[in-house]
């Protein structure tokens, strides 16, 4: 759906007024802004669904230089490649039985933005998301926050995340709820630091 609507996904936007990419950029931004400096360096960053995401240019502001993308659909990453602000880009659906073309601990943080819930990312893409970051890192996740509870998730989300903190993966760092993240829906920035 995404690669047929990508050249016109901000009309899209304006015409259901819905301010998704704005809000969850801003709330991904803060939450960068907040957490940026404690534990490693920035230098490397990957944004997981890349269109949907924060802006280049912001995470080139917080210090990170090396920005890849991966997004299942090869529309928004044609639109994304076009302003060639990413290193690698990556089409990929992730979490459905094949690991991100990725090195282990390569990354300082992974942002993920709006890519949460119903026939989206799979809990199981967890893990994977997890190995590619750096012991010390963080993965940004900001989505609407019903989407920890859709049948998607048979038991839920947030007791797979709990499950992972359990096995000394990461550590929820930090949980933020925002107004209006989509058609009246709340937002959630989750702040995971990996162990």
């Amino acid at each position: 759906m995404f690669s047929c609507i990508s050249q016109t996904y901000k009309i899209y936007q304006q015409m259901t007024s819905w301010p998704i990419r704005s809000t969850m950029t801003e709330e991904a931004n803060e939450a960068l802004k907040q957490y940026i400096g404690i534990g490693v360096g920035a230098e490397n960053a990957i944004k997981a669904y890349s269109e949907h995401g924060v802006k280049y240019e912001q995470l080139s502001k917080l210090g990170y230089s090396n920005i890849d993308a991966v997004d299942a659909s090869e529309g928004l990453l044609n639109v994304a490649n076009s302003k060639g602000l990413y290193g690698r880009i990556v089409c990929q659906l992730v979490g459905h039985g094949q690991a991100m073309p990725f090195d282990d601990k390569t990354y300082d943080m992974v942002v993920i933005c709006g890519a949460m819930g119903e026939n989206h990312i799979p809990k199981a893409a967890l893990p994977d998301i997890i190995r590619v970051v750096k012991p010390g890192g963080y993965i940004v996740n900001v989505f609407r926050e019903e989407a920890l509870y859709v049948p998607w998730y048979e038991d839920g989300l947030q007791p797979y995340m709990n499950k992972l903190e359990e096995e000394g993966l990461w550590i929820e760092f930090s949980r933020h709820k925002f107004p209006i993240f989509i058609a009246n829906k709340e937002g959630l920035v989750l702040v995971h630091k990996v162990l």
